[in-house]
């Protein structure tokens, strides 16, 4: 079964909070009517024959209304997060059973699919193949790819192995190998995977996919959604 793990609570991620931190938090903060009452009481305390100074008095409503300038903009801002995250969330799930490209030198042969990947080899490469080895490290089979000058060239296992057996489903490694101007290359290569589950990080880190065949590589690194 596929699912998001996500360390944040299901309030935290609605923007709710329990009854017990609001009250606390309402206690700990000076609103504007008790503010004013306080101000009210040390007028009517104060020295006749020293009496506060009009500036130190607006001084102390001009700071009062800085801070409380700067604890709503803190507010809106939490609440913000929290709905950036929430969406964050939504978008990360419907990822789960879509195909996407990262770039691995890692692909996995998949029952009914095959294999399939991608390889970014310029326009002038020619005899262009991909080398498919398995976890012994022994060559498998060579794939063809032809280069018709488009990017990114696709190339696709059906799991038949060089002798002609269907070759047992799961992990390999891929080498993508070419000539241009007499000179053997390797080209970086690219899988088209499955994702399996994604997992979203509590203090807004980056999405994680659980990729089939390929494990756990950040969103950033998907080249292509399919």
């Amino acid at each position: 079964m596929v699912a998001i793990s996500n360390a944040t609570s299901i309030y935290e991620q609605a923007g709710l909070s329990s009854a017990s931190q609001a009250d606390n938090g309402s206690a700990k903060e000076l609103g504007q009517d008790a503010f004013l009452e306080l101000m009210t009481t040390q007028m009517k305390n104060q020295d006749p024959f020293s009496p506060m100074d009009n500036t130190a008095f607006l001084g102390q409503m001009a700071q009062f209304g800085t801070v409380n300038g700067i604890q709503g903009l803190q507010d809106s801002f939490s609440e913000v997060s929290s709905v950036l995250q929430s969406n964050q969330t939504l978008q990360a799930a419907s990822l789960i059973g879509r195909d996407v490209l990262v770039s691995s030198d890692r692909n996995s042969l998949q029952a009914d699919v095959g294999m399939r990947g991608e390889i970014g080899a310029g326009s002038a490469a020619q005899n262009i193949k991909v080398n498919i080895y398995d976890a012994a490290g022994q060559l498998v089979q060579s794939v063809p790819v032809v280069n018709d000058g488009g990017g990114l060239l696709k190339y696709h296992w059906d799991g038949t192995t060089a002798n002609g057996f269907a070759a047992p489903l799961g992990e390999y490694s891929v080498v993508a190998e070419g000539q241009q101007n007499g000179l053997t290359q390797s080209y970086p290569t690219f899988a088209t995977a499955r994702v399996n589950s994604v997992t979203v990080a509590n203090n807004g880190g980056e999405i994680m996919l659980d990729l089939e065949g390929v494990g756990l590589l950040p969103l950033s690194q998907a080249k292509r959604i399919q």
